[in-house]
């Protein structure tokens, strides 16, 4: 089974959406990710107006509790970020600069629902707009990409990534979600496969079954592409981000 993976997209946190239930199930979870050659999680609650609207203070207070148990354990480092539905509460966060990015990079996690194609661009283009890099979640799920899977090569052109749950291109969630993600993979237009876990008895971490799975039947650079080298992108523009700041904060400390 592939090491060193990365799932950009989970919902392991307790107590603030609609995965984890609570911390006896983060700890099984965290174990099951490790054991699957994870080494770095981003953990992704849900924000979704009049759904799922915990305070970014709530996520944070238990984020921190996770990690210091993480340590404990020497577990995969864990990072904070946000699945972000792509509604009036989204773009409220997005434009006042409160809208949470992937380990805080310039990347940013963003879902639809039932969006047509004119409000799916209209989003990208306000994450593009904000300089930001949107990364669409489970691009499969949606009914406008089932009704026209060239959409998809057409936001991926426009600069948006595409993420791609493993749960379905595993026939997980059906055969028509597994022909669709198949199609998106061999039109090389998928950016990241995350597991998008909940649960540990459904909706299960999965990230290194799929990548053991698609070692042999991607070509490799697609694979190392997608697996390996796209998800240390993320972490290449953290480290940007924070050294700007860091230089912001010298500069006003030496009063330039």
């Amino acid at each position: 089974m592939p090491r060193g993976l990365t799932d950009i997209h989970c919902h392991i946190l307790p107590y603030v959406d609609d995965g984890s239930d609570d911390e006896d199930e983060t700890r099984d979870l965290i174990a099951m990710q490790s054991r699957q050659g994870v080494d770095r999680i981003i953990i992704t609650p849900h924000l979704r107006e009049r759904m799922f609207e915990t305070s970014q203070r709530e996520v944070d207070i238990e984020f921190e509790r996770l990690r210091e148990y993480v340590r404990t354990i020497r577990g995969p480092r864990i990072y904070a970020g946000r699945e972000n539905h792509c509604d009036h509460l989204f773009l409220h966060e997005l434009h006042s600069g409160r809208a949470v990015t992937l380990a805080q990079s310039e990347y940013i996690l963003i879902e639809f629902a039932r969006h047509g194609r004119d409000r799916i661009f209209r989003y990208v283009n306000e994450v593009l707009d904000q300089g930001l890099v949107p990364v669409i979640a489970h691009v499969e799920r949606y009914p406008a990409i089932w009704a026209e899977p060239e959409l998809a090569g057409e936001l991926a052109a426009k600069g948006a990534l595409l993420q791609m749950n493993c749960e379905s291109v595993m026939g997980l969630m059906g055969r028509r979600q597994q022909a669709l993600s198949m199609r998106l993979l061999e039109e090389d237009v998928i950016s990241f496969m995350a597991s998008d876990a909940h649960h540990r008895d459904y909706r299960v971490p999965d990230l290194g079954i799929c990548a053991d799975r698609l070692a042999g039947i991607l070509p490799q650079d697609q694979f190392i592409r997608i697996f390996y080298r796209n998800p240390d992108r993320i972490f290449e523009s953290r480290r940007r981000r924070r050294q700007s700041y860091s230089d912001k904060m010298t500069d006003t400390a030496k009063g330039r």
